[in-house]
Order: structure tokens, then C-alpha cells, then sequence
């Protein structure tokens, strides 16, 4: 068997699977008389280690394993293969674009970690040949991401919350004040200062009415940008051809999505107004909505602030806590 890994620190978040073990979960997955050709480690993600297989008789697959339970984790970050499984039906209306799960194991009987094994789609991730796109390429693009976002977010739910592994909730403000106090908890517990944070979560409280306006739950993704959407360049025009890493799921707005929190910041006028194009037209302005979407920025600048102090990206600490400090000082002075 060739294997490939990625060379990293020894105290790196990340920590390759040996190859012995990547042998025991193909035979517990696909028969022990499963050969193993080639095994080659993915370096888009940063969660996740993932791996292209080339399995003797067998179409291309991708296994994915999740981090040991000696790493830190956080709250949102928690039992995400598991998430991703409850996620599927409820992907129903982009199934073709979803790889499908062929195994996934979470009982630990080969190594302590989850992992799952998914089929290989053909296709190049966005993020990877964004600058070579023709203008018409890019502009297709970004409308069909825009209506991709509003089909996931038109699947509703009955209460608002973690799609799976997590606690659910009749109110979205009673969402927000459970995320935002295990954002303070997990700052606290890198060392990182929390007094924004409990400034962002004080203003909830005392604004709950303005989250209740949201009344029916939609379906968030979680981590929906381009580097994890695949497309295909076609003689018909360009195709997204692929939606990958949907374990971080969870029940709310649907302007709380991440994705949105990347849209105000790496995408350009011309994008925002041609994503929001296929979105079906920009949500009504208003003074809620807005107070809304601050504290969705304030929450996501919160998150960043724990993983960036593991990573030990402490230049994106002080940009995280400056981002957040400057929502919390505009939300107070509405």
C-alpha cells in the first residue's frame, strides 16, 4: 500500500492515522479481503483528517476521521460525523450534489476516533481555481451558490437548535443564549478574555424579543463557502456539482448561517448582489433585523477567538476580539 501523509508538528491539531488502522476500518468496512492500492491525505480541511483511497475493484473513496478525544474540541465542533449523518435526509433536496455515506463507525472498536467512508466525487473545490474563471463562469457561479443556500434553508423544523447531539429549543432567543454562554465557557477555558462576549450575551437577554421574531427554523449548514463546494466546468457553462462537509447542521435564522458571516467579508459587491440574486432577493431591512445580524457576527467572531487560540493564531485572536469588541460597542450605541 502507498501511503501519503502530511508531515505536522507533533502537538498539531491534527495527527495523521496510522496506516494500520486505516486497514483494519477498510476491512471492517468493505470485507477483509479488501486491497488497499493507494492512500493519499487531503489537505483542505482543518478539522477533520481526510484521506482519497484507491481501493483495488472499488471507485475512489474518501475516508474521514475525526480528531482524538485527547484534542480540545469545542461546543459546535462536537460529534460533527454524527451530525452529518442526521443531516442526510434532511439534505433530501440537494441529494444529488451530497457524496454518499458508505460506512460510518462510531463505536471506537478500531481506533478511538469516529470516522466514516463516503464515495469520491468527481469535480475541483471553487476555492482552488476561483481566479481562473471567466467572467461569465464566475458570475454563474455565484447565482447558483445564492440558490443553493436559499434550498437548504427553505427545509424547516419544529424547534430551533443542534440538528443532532445537542439541545434543542422551543424559542430561537433561548438558542442564542445556549450558544453564546458555551462560547463564553470555551474562551474562558483557552485563557481568551470574555468580557465582549458577555456583554453580546447581556444584550440578548435584554432584546429576546427582537431574536423571537424568528418563529420558524430553518436549516443551516454550517460551513457552506467555497472551499467546500465542487464544480464542474462544462461546455453548457460551469456546475456546482458537489456539497461536502455537512456535519455542522443546526436549526435557526438562516441569516446566522456562516455562510452569510462570509459573504459581508470575502465576497465582493458584484458576488453579494449576484449570490443574493439566486437567493431569491435580499431578506426586508429593518431595525431587528439588523440588531439580528450583529449578534449572529458578535457569536461567529466568539468561536473564532477559541479556535484561533488553539491553532496558535494569535494574530487571528486580536483580529477576532477587535471584530468583536467594535459589534458589541455598535449594538450598545443603536
Amino acid at each position: 500500500m502507498e501511503y501519503t501523509f502530511i508531515q505536522r508538528d507533533a502537538h498539531a491539531f491534527q495527527q495523521p492515522v496510522a496506516a494500520e488502522y486505516i486497514q483494519a476500518m477498510c476491512q471492517r468496512a468493505f470485507g477483509p479481503g479488501v486491497l488497499i492500492c493507494s492512500v493519499r491525505e487531503l489537505g483542505s480541511g482543518q478539522f477533520n483528517n481526510t484521506y482519497l483511497l484507491d481501493l483495488a475493484g472499488h471507485a475512489p473513496v474518501v475516508l474521514r476521521v475525526a480528531p482524538s478525544p485527547e484534542r480540545t474540541v469545542f461546543w459546535h465542533e462536537r460529534f460533527l460525523m454524527r451530525r452529518e449523518l442526521a443531516m442526510q435526509p434532511l439534505l433530501a433536496p440537494i441529494a444529488p450534489l451530497l457524496p454518499t455515506i458508505l460506512m460510518s463507525d462510531c463505536s471506537h472498536q478500531d481506533l478511538a476516533r469516529d470516522y466514516l467512508f463516503q464515495r469520491w466525487i468527481p469535480g475541483t473545490l471553487w476555492w482552488d481555481i476561483e481566479a481562473e474563471l471567466t467572467v461569465e463562469e464566475h458570475d454563474e457561479l455565484w447565482c447558483q451558490f445564492g440558490q443553493l443556500v436559499h434550498t437548504i434553508a427553505s427545509v424547516q423544523a419544529e424547534s430551533f437548535g443542534l440538528v443532532q447531539c445537542g439541545p434543542c429549543y422551543p424559542l430561537w432567543s433561548l438558542t442564542l443564549f445556549d450558544w453564546l454562554a458555551r462560547t463564553i465557557a470555551d474562551s474562558e477555558y483557552m485563557g481568551v478574555e470574555t468580557t465582549a462576549l458577555r456583554r453580546l450575551l447581556e444584550f440578548a437577554s435584554d432584546h429576546s424579543a427582537i431574536l423571537d421574531e424568528i418563529t420558524r427554523p430553518g436549516l443551516l449548514h454550517g460551513d457552506l463557502w467555497l472551499f467546500n463546494l465542487l464544480i464542474q466546468r462544462t461546455a453548457e457553462g460551469p456546475r456546482i456539482v458537489g456539497v461536502l462537509d455537512a456535519d455542522r447542521g443546526s436549526w435557526g435564522d438562516p441569516l446566522a448561517d456562516w455562510t452569510f458571516f462570509l459573504l459581508e467579508r470575502r465576497a465582493t459587491p458584484l458576488e453579494q448582489a449576484l449570490f443574493w440574486k439566486g437567493y431569491g432577493g435580499r431578506p426586508e431591512d429593518g431595525v431587528g433585523a439588523y440588531l439580528r445580524s450583529l449578534m449572529y457576527q458578535g457569536l461567529h467572531h466568539g468561536k473564532i477567538l477559541s479556535v484561533a487560540r488553539r491553532d496558535g493564531n494569535e494574530r487571528a485572536v486580536h483580529k477576532a476580539s477587535r471584530a468583536l469588541a467594535e459589534v458589541v460597542h455598535t449594538l450598545q450605541n443603536v
